[in-house]
């Protein structure tokens, strides 16, 4: 294989549009339809905010994106954005996110968003106006912010925590990221007297059961003993891509170490080779 190609190659227009674009996901054969996991995150669109918070590797973006696939919430439209580090700029964040909006097709005709083009004199204004346009949304909204750890600037989460503030009825917004942004969400829990404005997901919660390690070596035709599965789900702490490794290259395993491995060192830990 050759190296990768970097994102500055593409040009702008290509390179938003993949950001804008949800992962596509299937339940083809080898991966395991995790429902607890589409539960939890439905429970959790009944609300304002769903915080989904892991390291790299944890299956974040791929919980959303399955499920999305498998419908999302009833009657509702979703709106995917992949932050990078462009998006610690005002204009580009708003601009993008209203972009996404409108691939989903969740802005109605008419919409004020439509006719909002941030630019350089972006300010509070203008946010005021995409406040009033979100309000206005006609049917559920699920907005997607992959990757969120890539914003920094502080106008920008600043704008994401006022909109938060704003309760737009018909928007729930879904934070993915590897480590807890800068907003106060433990705020969001005080707006409202009712239990679940905030979801919160986190690491244990996407690591692999038994049942679906099982079902993920099962579907894949790689025959593991209970042993050898539990010496897996110890040394990768159920991570999904230290089993996901495992799934494509059948492995030896080893006698388990006294210390369970961090998904860093998998390599170190699971000799796999290829059959």
């Amino acid at each position: 294989m050759g190296e990768p190609v970097s994102d500055p190659v593409l040009p702008d227009p290509v390179r938003t549009e993949l950001r804008l674009r949800r992962p596509q996901t299937g339940f083809a054969p080898g991966l395991v339809r995790r429902r607890r996991l589409e539960e939890r995150l439905s429970q959790g669109a009944a609300g304002r905010v769903t915080l989904v918070s892991a390291t790299a590797g944890a299956g974040k973006t791929s919980a959303i994106a399955a499920w999305l696939a498998s419908g999302g919430p009833a009657g509702s439209v979703a709106a995917w954005m992949t932050l990078d580090d462009t998006d610690n700029d005002l204009p580009r964040f708003w601009a993008d996110l209203i972009t996404a909006l409108a691939v989903a097709g969740a802005l109605p005709a008419g919409s004020p968003l439509s006719e909002l083009a941030p630019t350089t004199g972006f300010g509070a204004a203008e946010l005021r106006g995409v406040w009033a346009g979100l309000a206005e949304l006609p049917r559920p909204v699920v907005l997607v912010l992959d990757d969120f750890h890539q914003v920094t600037d502080g106008a920008v989460l600043d704008s994401v925590e006022k909109m938060l503030d704003q309760r737009a009825t018909n928007l729930h917004v879904v934070i993915s990221t590897r480590t807890d942004p800068a907003l106060r969400l433990p705020r969001q829990r005080l707006l409202e007297p009712e239990p679940g404005v905030l979801t919160e997901i986190r690491s244990d919660d996407l690591a692999f059961t038994d049942a679906e390690a099982a079902e993920l070596f099962d579907r894949s035709g790689i025959k593991v003993t209970a042993i050898q599965l539990r010496q897996l789900l110890d040394r990768t702490l159920g991570w999904s891509a230290g089993l996901l490794v495992c799934e494509w290259r059948p492995c030896h395993w080893k006698r388990p170490t006294s210390t369970p491995a961090s998904p860093g060192s998998l390599v170190r830990v699971v000799r796999c080779r290829t059959t």
